[in-house]
């Protein structure tokens, strides 16, 4: 596959990047890592994860693949939103929760907080889980404005960045809901990871402000139901849209075989 330096970093990544939100999906952990190894053997060398997903789960499973994975590959995490209260990063334990929520709701509703101390926590237990000394992106994630201390939580990151916990830090999410930030070009927008679709392109709220987009995701979720079956047109669209890289998820290992012939037959960006 074919990688890319995301601008405005020295961040070389595979033009897919893969998801890991539905990694907990997968009931074994022979499966999981799997996975893992397969979308890494057909090039994907940046992947994305977050406290979030899996309660934890998919940090740990993909820290258990970087132990004996390349070293090139690049990997981002989240903070801001964290599992449910009394979560467990286990298989079982997130579908049992899951199972639970259809009649109590709140079981599964995320952990909101902007909070420094809950911040350097979730960090550290990130790199416990993933097996690393730093990562290489940082998000905010789903940030509200309106929520956050914007300009404490930038000092604090970029603390981190001194500590050499944290190489690059960013936004993941809706731009529109981040959109002053991006086109006063706050700090906290350092590296950009934007919700975005074929028809809508929410994400040129980056591009009106100068940016090119770095990482955007959502491509495949915007058109269920329309043009499922045309997964190679959807994501060579994404990437003609895009110089950067494009954020996938699947527990198949044909569909990643999918993704990855698409994105080597996609044409040049725009």
């Amino acid at each position: 596959m074919k990688q890319v330096v995301i601008a405005g970093t020295s961040l070389r990544v595979s033009r897919l990047s893969f998801g890991t939100a539905s990694l907990h999906h997968l009931l074994t952990r022979r499966a999981r890592q799997h996975l893992l190894s397969h979308a890494c053997e057909r090039g994907f060398s940046h992947f994305d994860t977050a406290p979030l997903y899996g309660h934890g789960l998919a940090e740990e499973e993909l820290g258990r693949f970087l132990t004996s994975g390349p070293r090139a590959l690049t990997v981002a995490t989240k903070l801001g939103l964290y599992p449910p209260r009394w979560s467990r990063p286990r298989a079982g334990w997130v579908w049992a929760r899951q199972s639970l929520s259809r009649v109590l709701p709140r079981l599964s509703r995320p952990v909101v907080s902007w909070s420094l101390a809950l911040a350097e926590r979730s960090l550290n237990r990130s790199l416990r889980r993933l097996r690393r000394g730093h990562v290489d992106v940082l998000y905010l994630h789903e940030p509200d404005p309106a929520l956050l201390a914007a300009d404490e939580l930038l000092r604090w990151l970029e603390r981190q960045q001194t500590a050499g916990k944290v190489r690059y830090h960013g936004v993941a999410g809706d731009g529109a809901r981040v959109s002053r930030w991006i086109r006063n070009d706050h700090g906290l927008c350092q590296v950009l990871q934007l919700r975005d679709s074929i028809a809508g392109r929410e994400a040129d709220v980056a591009r009106e402000a100068g940016r090119t987009l770095q990482f955007t995701f959502g491509y495949l979720s915007a058109q269920r139901g329309a043009i499922a079956a045309d997964v190679a047109g959807v994501v060579q669209a994404a990437l003609h849209r895009s110089s950067g890289s494009v954020l996938v998820a699947s527990r198949a290992l044909a569909h990643v075989d999918q993704l990855c012939a698409a994105a080597r037959e996609a044409p040049a960006c725009t």
